[in-house]
């Protein structure tokens, strides 16, 4: 139901508790279903009723009874779109349940993505720099710096200003062949 990660962090995975609760369903029925028993029990026999109520019964024109009549069509028409609402909601679980799974495949690949990305990116830089990155970020700056002074390939007019784009082409990088040597 829930694993510990490294730091310590509980991952629980929701559809292994719905299932757990599923499988426990009847005795959270039976639970429910005794306890509203003996409640309503202690209110019948051990309680003494502290109101009362009277009833009475309207006799219905035949006008009203058409009226009645129409509300009932009215009452049925909005259990039916009740009916169709849980059914849609029933099937959103399924989707929610679908959805959830593939977020959390996405989150396992991101975290794979992560610690490649550290170990054949990031370790790789600075290893080249025997982990001082202080020369690396002096030259990153110097090239920002020359690139923000630098505005045309040839003379340009005292008072205008111009700008230039370096595109850079390289070769592909081959996976295999980088880990060949």
């Amino acid at each position: 139901m829930y694993e510990l990660e490294n730091d310590d962090e509980i991952e629980i995975d929701l559809r292994e508790l719905f299932l757990a609760l599923k499988k426990k369903i009847v005795w959270i029925l039976l639970t429910a279903i005794v306890f509203a028993g003996a409640s309503g029990l202690i209110t019948k026999f051990a309680m003494t009723p502290i109101y009362s109520s009277t009833a009475q019964l309207y006799v219905v024109s035949k006008g009203g009874l058409s009226q009645l009549t129409a509300n009932n069509d009215t009452l049925k028409s909005g259990a039916s779109q009740l009916a169709d609402g849980t059914n849609q909601i029933v099937s959103g679980v399924d989707q929610l349940t679908t959805g959830s799974k593939t977020l959390s495949e996405g989150a396992h690949t991101l975290a794979d993505g992560m610690v490649q990305f550290n170990e054949e990116g990031i370790n790789k830089i600075l290893d080249a720099y025997n982990g001082d990155l202080k020369p690396f970020t002096d030259k990153l700056q110097a090239v920002i710096d020359a690139g923000e002074e630098y505005q045309t390939y040839s003379a340009i007019a005292d008072g205008q200003t111009g700008s230039v784009k370096f595109i850079y082409k390289l070769a592909s990088i081959d996976a295999k062949a980088d880990s060949d040597k």
